[in-house]
């Protein structure tokens, strides 16, 4: 598979991933996924899966590359929404990629475990529309013996 890229643009804002909830149902324990949290990872696939166009799933090891694009907030005085950069703060960088990463699988690549690299960034994007920009490279497979899962 290397070398083999998948490019695609998320329009709006991804949230993070969403701590599972849990419920008693006759007497039962069960975990479930935030509506919210399953309703975003539903674009995340639908917009991904139009990227893949009928391709089969992506094999071997991957690059994940996702870089968000906020717009600051309305409240800030123009001079400092011009000179603004770095967005920090809710939601935590590590869970939008876990959300993401978690969306692909099945539509992407078999499971988020054939991630080697993950890299994620997060800047203001002026006056441009926020969105979430996905890249997926695939890497040439070292030479030795792939680790079994444990």
């Amino acid at each position: 598979m290397g070398g083999r890229e998948l490019h695609f643009t998320i329009p709006g804002r991804v949230g993070g991933k969403g701590r599972p909830r849990f419920t008693v149902i006759g007497g039962r324990g069960r975990a479930y996924t935030p509506a919210k949290t399953a309703s975003m990872e539903s674009v995340v696939r639908e917009i991904a899966a139009r990227a893949m166009n009928g391709a089969p799933l992506l094999e071997g090891p991957l690059a994940l590359e996702i870089s968000i694009f906020l717009s600051p907030p309305a409240s800030w005085s123009k001079r400092k929404r011009a000179e603004a950069v770095f967005p920090t703060g809710k939601p935590d960088l590590d869970n939008i990629g876990k959300l993401i990463g978690d969306a692909l699988n099945g539509v992407v690549w078999k499971d988020d475990a054939q991630l080697a690299e993950l890299t994620i960034r997060r800047r203001f994007t002026g006056d441009a529309p926020e969105k979430v920009q996905i890249q997926i490279t695939g890497l040439m497979p070292a030479i030795g013996i792939a680790r079994a899962a444990a």
